[in-house]
């Protein structure tokens, strides 16, 4: 079949002139490639130009947010021991534990004073104030470490101590912010 269809290609020329036979050798040829050019090559550059536009457009909006991802990460793993000591925190009987801490250092206690606070997200945060008579500044430090290296997120915001008597004891105020989940 593909035979005869050669042979009749063959014998079409062959009867052409010159000239005919000039135009058709090479116009066919040319049209085909004018052809070729205009509905496959074209098409396919622009839709290529397109998808590396846009692939460029692409890194250029993944360049940005990585830092910012970066970031992100981060500040997720700092954040999340401290959730977990919030979330630690809603069972907690805190006048209890704080008295307890404060036997454990000996520290004179004087008044302990538990607010209600504020909720922001989910979060309850509530004011302490602690007030002690003649002790140590050692052990006032090791008191305000404890409560802040404890499995609860407490914070100490202000601390007001007096001078130092003639023992090297000293009687003060300490406030601190206790955070916990919201019940």
């Amino acid at each position: 079949m593909i035979e005869k269809a050669k042979e009749a290609i063959l014998d079409y020329i062959a009867s052409l002139d010159e000239r005919e036979r000039l135009v058709v050798l090479l116009g066919v040829p040319l049209f085909l490639c004018l052809l070729y050019m205009t509905f496959i090559f074209f098409p396919l550059k622009s839709m290529t130009d397109q998808y590396e536009k846009k692939e460029e457009r692409i890194k250029e909006k993944i360049e940005r947010i990585e830092p910012t991802l970066k970031e992100l990460v981060i500040l997720r793993s700092k954040i999340e021991p401290i959730l977990k000591k919030v979330e630690k925190g809603s069972s907690l009987d805190l006048t209890s534990y704080t008295k307890s801490l404060a036997e454990k250092e000996n520290i004179n206690l004087k008044d302990l004073k538990i607010s209600s606070g504020k909720s922001m997200k989910r979060i309850e945060i509530r004011t302490i104030s602690i007030t002690f008579g003649e002790t140590s500044l050692n052990k006032i430090t090791s008191f305000i470490y404890k409560l802040e290296s404890s499995p609860y997120y407490l914070r100490c915001i202000d601390v007001k101590i007096s001078d130092l008597d003639e023992n090297g004891l000293t009687s003060g105020k300490l406030i601190f912010y206790f955070y916990r989940r919201e019940q």
